[in-house]
């Protein structure tokens, strides 16, 4: 019996489970669905997910779910040719729209939220665009993997002022907020990070 990566049993594990292949496809069907509807139609209906082949989609108003109930066909058509996945039918309802839509919104209040922290670093969009490219193309490395992440933390941190004491790169907020970097704040006050 030879040895095998983590990676590889892990891989081998999850591609040969049905649900893992389910949730892979329903993810593409997620990506192409404004595609194949449109955008007006992507922001007035959202897919939650598929049951017994039959793809559940949220509606902003009962008047959306009877449009699209009209032209589900045709949307099935271009979701089979698109992702492969074996649909029957397609479910517009409004029911959950308030949850699938609250939950949009908390995402949104999340991420501002994040933007007020003292230690978020904005990353410039040519830097945002090369990480994703870099972790979408790794080929599950885990040596190079962290040498990616290594590369993009140093660039990301390239752009960040350096703290006058210590030196070291220090994102803006904290700077403004405390005139150091969070490690010498901490120490100035008493209770030093370890």
């Amino acid at each position: 019996m030879t040895l095998q990566s983590i990676d590889h049993v892990l891989t081998q594990s999850l591609s040969s489970q049905s649900t893992w292949r389910n949730h892979q496809q329903f993810q593409q069907l997620l990506a192409c669905w404004p595609d194949v509807v449109g955008t007006v139609v992507a922001n007035h209906a959202r897919p939650l997910g598929v049951h017994r082949q039959v793809l559940q989609v949220a509606t902003a108003t009962p008047t959306w779910s009877q449009s699209l109930t009209f032209e589900r066909h045709r949307i099935l058509a271009k979701l089979r040719d698109r992702v492969g996945i074996t649909l029957t039918d397609i479910r517009f309802s409004p029911g959950q729209w308030l949850t699938a839509h609250r939950r949009a919104q908390k995402r949104q209040m999340n991420t501002a939220l994040l933007r007020q922290h003292p230690s978020f670093v904005v990353v410039p969009p040519q830097l945002a665009k090369a990480t994703h490219d870099q972790l979408t193309t790794s080929d599950h490395d885990p040596q190079k993997a962290y040498q990616q992440w290594a590369t993009l933390i140093q660039m990301r941190s390239q752009q960040c002022p350096r703290c006058p004491q210590c030196q070291c790169p220090t994102p803006p907020g904290e700077l403004q907020r405390w005139s150091l970097c969070s490690v010498c704040a901490s120490h100035r006050w008493g209770s030093p990070i370890t």
